[in-house]
């Protein structure tokens, strides 16, 4: 299916042509940006992503269709996950030998199984950094963090890919992290990072500043004390 993202990925991948890729990348980022500032000016400081209160009771305005909403997202989830995970495995019960397959791709999965754990904690504690300055920010740096976010966010990986590619592909000293592990963390980084620092403020905003203060002071006396 011919779309915007992949004839940015045309243009750089089969026309080896990075400054055209560029180019048609700029709209892409010019909407992200118009969008992200426009959910600012909406919102004001208030957060795009939101908990429920700990105390007190919850307003449930469609308690009638919670059955129905409930049926439609099992579908949903059978339709879309379910039965597709069926058909692979129906595929892969057909091989002759799944445990050749398995042991020659150990390497792989040893792989991808160590960088989504390096990548999902460095993930966490960057959004837990930015969420936290989020959440005890003024109302002007709050939605300026919030427009970079959502703005990371919405642009497409493609794009997203190639400029990885633009910076670290390089013959500088920048260039001696390209072709390693680290670049598949650095994607994971710029693709799901947004997602943490939009969601963590949240939850760490219903911590009370004086609780750090408390802390803060507990601190110093034991300092004092030794």
């Amino acid at each position: 299916m011919r779309v915007f993202t992949t004839e940015v990925f045309a243009a750089f991948a089969s026309l080896y042509d990075f400054g055209r890729a560029a180019a048609l990348s700029l709209p892409v980022l010019l909407v992200s940006f118009v969008v992200a500032g426009g959910a600012a000016v909406v919102l004001g400081n208030r957060l795009i992503t939101t908990r429920r209160p700990v105390r007190g009771s919850v307003a449930d305005a469609f308690a009638s269709w919670r059955w129905l909403g409930a049926v439609a997202v099992l579908a949903a989830i059978v339709a879309g996950l379910i039965v597709p995970l069926a058909a692979l495995a129906n595929e892969a019960w057909r091989s002759t030998s799944i445990r050749s397959i398995v042991l020659s791709s150990r390497e792989a999965v040893i792989n991808s199984l160590t960088l989504a754990l390096v990548g999902a904690t460095a993930v966490t504690m960057l959004a837990a950094a930015v969420g936290y300055a989020r959440a005890r920010a003024t109302s002007t740096v709050g939605a300026g963090l919030d427009v970079l976010s959502v703005v990371l966010f919405t642009v497409p990986s493609t794009v997203v890919g190639i400029g990885l590619i633009g910076i670290w592909n390089t013959t500088s000293a920048w260039g001696a992290l390209y072709g390693t592990p680290a670049m598949l963390v650095f994607a994971y980084l710029a693709r799901f990072a947004p997602v943490g620092a939009l969601a963590s403020p949240a939850i760490l905003r219903s911590v009370p500043e004086s609780h750090e203060e408390s802390g803060g002071c507990q601190r110093e006396q034991a300092g004092c004390g030794r």
